[in-house]
């Protein structure tokens, strides 16, 4: 597990480790089959539901997450992060909403 700073909003960014990612998943399925409620504000459960909740659904959009990457799958990972960077920049300097640039 990695916990970074998130450069661009407050909070923390928590990089999980695959075998970390899957026990979430799990947690979220158990949770789901036993039709256990969470309710009122947050907690340890009900934020480790919801976390698991949201990589089961990228894990539909995204079915590699949890495998490791290759040289050329970083590759063009950094290379669509720069490119993301220089146009949400380029937003910027001309007075618009940065967070509208969405680069796929």
């Amino acid at each position: 597990m990695k916990i970074e700073k998130r450069g661009k909003y407050a909070g923390v960014k928590v990089h999980l480790e695959p075998d970390e990612a899957e026990v979430y998943m799990k947690f979220a399925s158990d949770m789901e089959k036993s039709g256990h409620k969470i309710q009122g504000g947050i907690s340890y459960l009900s934020l480790s539901a919801k976390l698991g909740k949201k990589i089961s659904a990228l894990m539909v959009e995204e079915p590699g997450l949890l495998k490791a990457r290759t040289p050329d799958e970083i590759k063009v990972e950094l290379e669509n992060e720069f490119e993301s960077a220089k146009l949400k920049l380029a937003a910027i300097k001309q007075g618009g909403d940065w967070k509208e640039v969405h680069v796929k």
